[in-house]
Parts: structure tokens; sequence; C-alpha cells
């Protein structure tokens, strides 16, 4: 964390770092995908997902050297994703994707899956 400081005798503002902040995030969201359309070497299907995230975050002030926690906060929050349409192309065991859909993993996202 960084704080700017404007000088009163006309300096320059300076800019100095005053503490630390983290924030983690865990989450866990079981997924269901419906085929519309399921070809060789192409498909069509939703997706929806519904689970939680756990988050953690702290912020530490550094005070003339020392450290000094002034908040910690941890919850867990419900999440979800709906992907409405899904498109993938290529082999029965390495595919292209791409949704587009609501949620936790955003609006768009594209990859490549490989099958085992």
């Amino acid at each position: 964390m960084y704080c700017k400081f404007q000088r009163t005798n006309g300096e320059s503002a300076t800019k100095e770092k005053v503490g630390t902040s983290s924030k983690y995030f865990f989450t866990v969201m079981p997924a269901a995908k419906f085929d519309w359309l399921r070809r060789k070497n192409f498909g069509l299907y939703s997706k929806v997902a519904v689970g939680a995230t756990y988050a953690s975050e702290r912020q530490k002030q550094d005070v003339n050297g020392e450290k000094k926690e002034v908040h910690s906060d941890n919850e867990i929050r419900f999440n979800f994703q709906a992907s409405l349409i899904g498109v993938e192309v290529g082999s029965q065991k390495l595919r292209g994707f791409a949704e587009f859909g609501v949620g936790e993993q955003g609006i768009a996202q594209a990859g490549v899956r490989y099958k085992f």
C-alpha cells in the first residue's frame, strides 16, 4: 500500500510505502454440461455451475519498521456460472472451445481441452 504525501512547504509530493495488502480466493464450483449438438468434430452446449468461494483479505500497516495488522477478513461467498452457449471444434480427444455467459468465469472464455 502506498500513500502520496503533499508537502506544505512547496516541495513536490512524495509517494511512500505504508503497508502491505493481500487477497486470496479459493473456489469450488461443480458444473453440469448439457449437449445440444454432438458430432465427431463439432459440438454445441450449455453449462451451469454452482459453488462457493473462500475469500481471505489482510492489510498490514508498516509504522517505523513494525508491521501491525489493521484489517483481516475471511468469508465464504456463493458463486455461479451460466454459460448459455458453448461451441467446441476439433478431434474426439483435442478440442478448442468458446463459451459465452455470466458468472464467476466471466462473460466469455476460450481455450483448449484434451480428453485422456
